[in-house]
This record gives C-alpha cells, sequence and structure tokens, in this order.
C-alpha cells in the first residue's frame, strides 16, 4: 500500500474482519465504549496476529482518554500492519488537539501538574505538532527544570524532522517547521552544553556548523564541547582509578561551567 504522500508499506499482516470487530465498531459508535474494549480483547485472545482488534481497543481507549493504552494498541497494530498509520494518524492527531485544549485549560486555572499531564500526553500520541511540547519546554524552563526541558525540545526536534503521512505539507509549511525546527535545535543545543551533556551536544553543534561554516559562535561552542567532554571523561576515569584503589566508589557531579554564555546561577535559556 501507498500513502499519499508516496510512502510505500511493507505487507505486515493485513487486517481480517472478525465477530469481535464488527461487533466492537457497532459499539462505538452507539458509545458503548467499554463492551467495545471487552470484544477487542476477546479478539485479541483468540487470534494475536490479526492487528484490527489492537486498532480497536486503541480507538475504544482514546474514547475513554487513556491515552497511555491507546498509544500502546495504535503502536501494536501499525507493528503488526504497518499501513493502519493512514488509518492511525488522524486518531493521534485528534487526540493530540483534545490534550493540548485540556493543558491550555488547565494552565489558565493554574494546574501546572494536570498542565504538564496533558502536552505530555500530547506530544505521546502526536509528534508531528511542536506545540505542546514547546510550551512544556518554556515552562519546564521557567522552572529550572532543564533536564525535563531538554527532553522537551528532543521531542519537538525528533516531531519537526517527520512529515504527515496523509497529506502533502505546503512549501510555506515546510519552510515553518524547518526554521522552527533549527531554532529548537539551537536552545536544545545550549541547555545540553548548559548541563554539561556534552557527548549530546557535538552531533548537534556539528550538524548547526555545516549550515553555517562562518558562526564563530558554533565553532566556539563545538570546540568547548570536545575540550570539556574529553576533560570531563579522563577526570571521571581518573577518580574510578583511584577509588577502586581505595576500595571505595563515590561518583559526583562534575564542576559547573560556563559553556556558550550561560552561567548557572544567570542562566537565560528560554
Amino acid at each position: 500500500m501507498v500513502s499519499p504522500t508516496g510512502i510505500v508499506y511493507e505487507l505486515g499482516t493485513p487486517p481480517t474482519s472478525t465477530r469481535f470487530s464488527q461487533t466492537g465498531a457497532l459499539y462505538l459508535t452507539q458509545g458503548l465504549i467499554n463492551r467495545a474494549l471487552e470484544l477487542a480483547f476477546l479478539g485479541i485472545e483468540e487470534d494475536s496476529t490479526n492487528p484490527i482488534h489492537y486498532l480497536l481497543a486503541g480507538l475504544a481507549y482514546t474514547r475513554l482518554e487513556q491515552y497511555g493504552e491507546a498509544n500502546e494498541m495504535f503502536v501494536e497494530a501499525q507493528r503488526i500492519y504497518p499501513a493502519y498509520e493512514l488509518a492511525i494518524e488522524p486518531e493521534r492527531e485528534s487526540a493530540w488537539i483534545e490534550l493540548f485544549n485540556a493543558g491550555i485549560a488547565a494552565y489558565a486555572q493554574e494546574d501546572i501538574e494536570r498542565t504538564i499531564e496533558a502536552w505530555e500526553q500530547a506530544g505521546m500520541m502526536w509528534g508531528l505538532r511542536p506545540d505542546a511540547s514547546l510550551n512544556l519546554a518554556t515552562l519546564f524552563n521557567g522552572e529550572e527544570r532543564w533536564d525535563d526541558a531538554i527532553a522537551a525540545y528532543q521531542r519537538v526536534v525528533v516531531g519537526l524532522e517527520q512529515d504527515p503521512v496523509t497529506r502533502i505539507l505546503s512549501p510555506e509549511e515546510v519552510q515553518t517547521r524547518t526554521d522552527l525546527r533549527r531554532n529548537s535545535e539551537d536552545r536544545l543545543t545550549q541547555l545540553l552544553l548548559f548541563r554539561e551533556r556534552f557527548t549530546e551536544a557535538e552531533p548537534l553543534l556539528r550538524r548547526h556548523l555545516e549550515a553555517d561554516p562562518a558562526s564563530i559562535r558554533v565553532r566556539g561552542d563545538l570546540a568547548a564541547a570536545l575540550y570539556l567532554g574529553e576533560e570531563a571523561r579522563e577526570e571521571h576515569e581518573a577518580f574510578l582509578e583511584g577509588a577502586v584503589g581505595d576500595h571505595r566508589l563515590i561518583v559526583g557531579p562534575f564542576p559547573v561551567r560556563a559553556v556558550g554564555g550561560l552561567k548557572q546561577q544567570h542562566a537565560t535559556v528560554s
């Protein structure tokens, strides 16, 4: 099968309609979600290789707002029958909209915990739209939760490197996504340097340098990442050798250094 965007899917195991899937689909249309879910699992129990039952379970779970379980069922359905991505993508996008709006509503009520939960679930369900993860990155930066902000920016970058399978993006959309990916990648890189995660920052800096070979800042940051990353490894190895020789092993953090214009006590990353 070929998607509207030209993706050729592996055949996998095509879905086969069963009495469980037919009745379950009817229950879904009638709003009898739990009964549909029960039939989906009966179908899985009878034939775990038929992807239609996993799809049915995923659809039921989304309507029950159990998004973690829905994601698992969709992943399994698509693993068995890759072309199911064409049916699953609209469901994921619909769930993303619900969750993104739920996060906005929770934020307006100053319920930060619920805001984070909703936007994290939104990113899990459909990563191609970056808004939820970008909002999370901004929120985590404001709370100085740097590693959480890094994870959010990583989801943004991964999502923007992908394209939808059910429609072709316009040239304007492609350019917007490209610009946003570069901007998000730059923020991610600076946070990685700030947190001394030099090994992760290095490939991003090399990619930035390929795009802009004349950038003095990128060259400086790459040099710092290479130098400090190697220095940290040497310090760590020396520490471990000394600790083993003394029959004790206490691993602590390395001292914070200012990198790329960032300082721990006056972080300005946003």
